[in-house]
């Protein structure tokens, strides 16, 4: 199993791991690592090419001159990879600050047996002598009601969809991150809405798939400010409407 990882970058400068990007690429052979940085203002961009060049073959970097936002840093990077090509069989993205190891992407498939999905979601579960899930308790219950609301808003149970890790079938990234998201944060939530597009809400959990985690520990901080955070709300109403005008068009 090839997986390449796209890692969005924004003023990373003094707190990007690089030592445990190294490890990780020496004990995953089969990791290869896509850094997007996302329009920083200070020296991300010159570290990120520093780390490409003691790793090459296995890492490359794509500065975006402005800052885009977390959905469009994705976006490009799968486009990017898309294009490349390189026989791999998923693309991904982790958060830099690599709260969730990178070699979860591989435990996924552990879980999955035979099955391999267009879109894999991993989730924050906390199971009894399971699994490691390190999270401040504000986070987890406001995680869960925002949770309740995406549900009701997609109109499908799904446990976690902004857990900070994804993998989509690469024969399918081209179709899934074509056209622009409409949401800088929640472009996740849109990446559900156009798989029911692309396979009908009947069929679509044969093609999508939601993993617990094995590990996360939560660092603290986030780049959402609680200002973003007051405005998600409106932002699931307007993701909503686009996407419900849209399914209603193809009908």
């Amino acid at each position: 199993m090839r997986i390449r990882l796209i890692i969005p970058c924004y003023n990373e400068e003094r707190r990007f791991p690089a030592e445990a990007f190294t490890r990780s690429l020496e004990e995953l052979p089969d990791l290869f690592l896509l850094f997007v940085d996302d329009g920083s203002v200070d020296a991300t961009a010159d570290l990120l090419r520093t780390f490409c060049v003691e790793h090459p073959g296995r890492t490359e970097l794509v500065v975006l001159d402005r800052n885009c936002g977390k959905a469009e840093a994705v976006r490009q990077g799968m486009l990017h990879a898309a294009r490349q090509g390189g026989g791999f069989d998923y693309y991904g993205y982790f958060d830099a600050d690599l709260a969730i190891p990178l070699n979860e992407a591989f435990l996924f498939f552990a879980f999955l047996q035979e099955r391999r999905p267009v879109f894999i979601l991993s989730g924050r579960v906390k199971l009894l002598g399971t699994t490691r899930i390190d999270r401040y308790l504000y986070r987890h219950l406001l995680g869960r009601v925002f949770a309740t609301f995406v549900s009701w808003t997609l109109e499908l149970a799904v446990y976690d969809t902004q857990c900070g890790a994804k993998l989509v079938r690469a024969d399918m990234a081209s179709t899934l991150f074509e056209r622009p998201f409409q949401s800088r944060w929640l472009f996740d939530i849109e990446l559900l809405y156009r798989c029911i597009a692309l396979f009908g809400r009947a069929q679509v959990e044969e093609h999508v798939a939601e993993v617990p985690l094995r590990r996360l520990h939560d660092p603290g901080g986030s780049s959402v400010s609680f200002r973003h955070a007051l405005r998600m709300p409106f932002e699931l109403w307007r993701i909503r409407s686009a996407y419900s005008r849209a399914e209603s068009g193809t009908k």
